[in-house]
């Protein structure tokens, strides 16, 4: 009987083996596109120690498959080849697998959220009777499906197509534009990879190597790792539950027995949402394609992330670090799109956003598409995606592959010069600066150290502009297009149009740094529906989470106190406030202990209208900074005049 059941378990292992399939990721499947000029990765899975042997053209490698039958081989070097070749797979138990029709050219990868994931079908008609003409059996694309996950997937559902009308209709049409005007300036093969999700913030698209490589995400990854499935962190933290749990039980059961009270569960330690917005897009989406040799990224979103500032640096930075890692491509190009003007209404501040995006300009091997003319103040999906692809496209054929004769960004903000009565803006990219539509160039403004702005008026002179404004006689700083519906009219010869700019934002140059950015408060009436945070975030913002507001307490005064941590020498609090809310006067008071309080400043504000007004004032060493709120106005805008806004604190000194 023993021997029996020994023969039929043997007999079940032999049939196991024999039935084994030799696997490769569906990123390797027939019409791919390889990438020329750096080595090659091939990997898949096979019986455990079988010799793997990869086969295409001329080279030839070979490799053993780990313990779990997991193996890869790195190909040499390739030169493009618009040929078509067969990738032969093969193993030392005879099993076999082919990839047909490849070719080796140029491999991208696009991402981001709707406006990359924008099919053709849903773009203007223009562009997509311009996709049906341009079919080639040399360009190809490969589309990831939308798919979440907790744990890292290690294949996507999807395979290789070859361009035609039918095809590109569902295929993102920025990747598609751009791969295509590679493809037709280079004379090669192109594959363009997309991995798109609508409405998807940036977080769920950056590895964990991403946020742990950015300083200042330290706290943001830290949190990430306790709440995120499959992190050491999170399996402590519900390892620890687990053994709460077991002592919870003990502590359960002798309660009964002894009929007392039964303690309270212990609560589980929470665990990362599922979702576009959170977790789950890398993993699901783009760790399936790694380590896929190709050339670079391009990018397109922001949108769901509008608000953030220069924190979108920092995670835009995690991004590119993470993707880099992942790809074995350390100095890997990465070109995405500044945001188009549109209506948010209160959501976010789209310029400082959009002028954050221009800061990552300083991430080594980055580009940014200025598309502030083709948007739709209207419609936050621009239907002028060839534009688009055109203008990333432009990026990447300059930076890496040589096509210098080509102009490939508009004006970008370079510096400026304050002399008496006027500003001079100075540009990169400013060959042939003008007006794009013939009129006055517009949306410049210029203030002075009072933070009010006034239209400015600008002239070309040669390639800097020059402001003036008959409402501020001694200007010290500059804007363009600081307003979310903003068109401006700027551009170069070459007519690409000039980003937004603040000369003093993030950093305010004439004040110096902002001491009380992210520091903690403590209010006298804490707002109980959402509105206590934003404070003194950087953000100047209109509504939750950006804005702050007192409670609703009819009693008067109410304050709020700034933490600065330390004492600090400071001579200017800069305040702003919303135009919704009642808030009318307020006083400015400092201290070094948190006990005594000395009066530096007052202000009375405007009713519901949006203002930010400095308040300079002689030195004083203070490490408190509270601001008082000694009368609201008697009518109301939008809320109960008893809340008292404040859409930023600033304190400046050294």
């Amino acid at each position: 009987m023993t021997k029996h059941i020994l023969l039929c378990a043997l007999g079940m292992l032999t049939t196991q083996s024999a039935q084994a399939k030799l696997e490769l990721p569906s990123i390797f499947t027939d019409h791919m596109v390889l990438q020329r000029d750096m080595k090659v990765p091939v990997w898949g899975w096979a019986d455990a120690n079988a010799t793997v042997t990869v086969n295409f053209g001329d080279k030839k490698v070979s490799a053993t498959a780990d313990m779990a039958g997991a193996w890869k081989v790195e190909l040499p070097k390739l030169f493009a080849d618009k040929t078509s070749k067969v990738l032969k797979v093969s193993t030392s138990n005879g099993d076999q697998f082919s990839v047909n029709d490849v070719l080796v050219g140029e491999v991208w990868l696009a991402s981001g959220q709707s406006n990359m994931e924008w099919a053709m079908k849903q773009v203007r008609k223009s562009d997509q009777e311009l996709a049906a003409k341009q079919a080639s059996p040399t360009f190809r694309f490969f589309h990831v499906p939308r798919k979440l996950s907790y744990t890292l997937q290690d294949n996507v559902n999807a395979k290789w197509s070859l361009s035609s009308d039918a095809s590109a209709k569902n295929f993102s049409a920025v990747a598609w534009f751009f791969g295509k005007k590679l493809h037709d300036e280079l004379d090669v093969p192109v594959g363009v990879i997309s991995s798109a999700w609508g409405g998807s913030r940036i977080e769920p698209w950056i590895n964990e190597q991403g946020f742990k490589s950015v300083k200042e995400l330290s706290e943001l990854y830290k949190s990430r790792q306790q709440t995120i499935a499959g992190t050491a962190e999170y399996a402590m933290a519900q390892g620890n539950y687990l053994k709460a749990i077991e002592q919870w039980k003990t502590k359960a059961q002798a309660a009964v027995e002894a009929k007392d009270v039964v303690p309270a569960v212990p609560q589980q330690p929470g665990l990362m949402k599922l979702s576009n917005g959170t977790t789950g897009l890398y993993q699901g989406m783009i760790h399936g394609i790694t380590p896929y040799a190709l050339k670079g990224f391009i990018w397109y979103q922001g949108e769901s992330n509008n608000g953030e500032g220069m924190l979108y640096m920092s995670k835009k930075k995690a991004l590119i670090n993470g993707w880099r890692e992942v790809f074995n491509r350390p100095d890997a190009p990465f070109y995405y799109v500044q945001l188009a003007p549109f209506n948010y209404g209160n959501r976010g501040n789209l310029p400082e956003i959009s002028f954050a995006q221009q800061q990552c300009l300083k991430i080594p091997n980055t580009g940014m598409a200025v598309i502030n003319d083709i948007g739709n103040i209207r419609d936050i999906h621009p239907g002028n995606k060839s534009e688009v692809g055109r203008r990333l496209a432009l990026w990447a054929l300059v930076k890496d592959y040589g096509k210098t004769d080509l102009v490939y960004s508009g004006p970008l903000f370079k510096d400026y010069k304050v002399s008496e009565g006027k500003i001079t803006i100075s540009f990169d990219h400013s060959k042939g600066l003008k007006s794009r539509d013939g009129k006055d160039l517009n949306h410049f403004e210029v203030a002075d150290m009072s933070g009010e702005w006034s239209p400015a008026i600008a002239i070309v002179k040669g390639d800097v502009i020059e402001l003036t404004s008959d409402k501020v006689k001694n200007p010290t700083q500059a804007r363009f297009a600081w307003n979310q519906i903003a068109l401006p009219n700027l551009s170069n010869a070459a007519g690409l149009p000039a980003g937004c700019f603040h000369t003093h934002w993030p950093i305010d140059r004439d004040l110096g740094t902002n001491l009380a950015k992210n520091k903690s408060y403590v209010s006298s009436d804490e707002n109980k529906f959402g509105w206590n945070g934003g404070l003194t975030d950087g953000i100047w913002g209109e509504k939750d989470k950006t804005c702050y507001a007192t409670g609703s307490s009819k009693s008067f005064p109410k304050h709020v106190t700034i933490d600065l941590e330390s004492i600090k020498s400071i001579n200017a609090v800069k305040i702003g406030v919303p135009k919704i809310g009642s808030t009318k006067n307020v006083e400015v008071y400092v201290s070094s202990d948190g006990k005594t309080y000395a009066k530096v400043s007052s202000h009375s504000f405007s009713f519901a209208k949006a203002q930010q007004k400095l308040l300079k004032f002689q030195g004083a060493k203070a490490r408190y900074v509270k601001i008082v709120s000694t009368e609201n106005y008697k009518k109301t805008a939008g809320f109960d005049r008893n809340f008292v806004f404040f859409s930023e604190v600033e304190v400046y000194g050294n």
